[in-house]
Parts: structure tokens; sequence; C-alpha cells
């Protein structure tokens, strides 16, 4: 799983399954908090009656309740990653990039 699947998959309220706490672990998210600001994305974008389609959706249904982006931090922090960092490099799998190339990407956030 990468991490816009698992991104989009908390904010449609789809299950997560077992590779959070391997994802957690590979990008330093604390894996308790995130799965549980993961359960609260999802309340939250529903009560703004959007269909969450993209991690652009997520991002703008973040900025818009004041105060979302603090208390789901680590939620925050993925949506960024995802924004700034292309989708290809944020997978757990190696690919031409190599996984030494993922870890300094993470590094500029």
């Amino acid at each position: 799983m990468n991490a816009e699947e698992l991104l989009l998959q908390a904010a449609k309220g789809q299950p997560l399954d077992s590779h959070l706490r391997e994802f957690c672990t590979f990008y330093d998210f604390e894996s308790g908090i995130l799965a549980a600001q993961l359960q609260i994305l999802h309340s939250a974008v529903t009560r703004q009656e959007n269909d969450v389609l993209s991690v652009t959706d997520v991002d703008e249904a973040l900025k818009k309740v004041p105060g979302l982006r603090i208390l789901l931090n680590e939620v925050w922090r993925l949506t960024k990653l995802l924004l700034v960092v292309p989708a290809s490099a944020t997978t757990r799998q190696g690919g031409p990039q190599g996984e030494g190339a993922q870890c300094k990407s993470e590094g500029a956030l």
C-alpha cells in the first residue's frame, strides 16, 4: 500500500489494512496517533459533504475547518508529503529510485 492509498482509504472510511504499522515505521510516523487521526479524518471530511477523490481534496478539507490541521497533525504531515513528493516516490516498495532516495525525499518536510 502506498501513502496516497492509505490517506484516501481513511478519508473514505474504508478499513485500513495491516500495512499501516509498516508504513509508519518506514516513514517515521507514530502509528497509534496516525491510526486514530485517520479515523477522525473520515468524520471531518464527511461533515463537509464533499467527495474525497484526491490528496488535494483532503488538503482542502483540512484547510476549511479552523484548527483541524493542528488536531490532525500526523494526517496533515502525510498530506504535505504527498503534495510535495511525487506518488511514485512514496511507495514502500523499492523501485528505480531505491529505498535510500525515498528516505531522502521525506527529509524535505
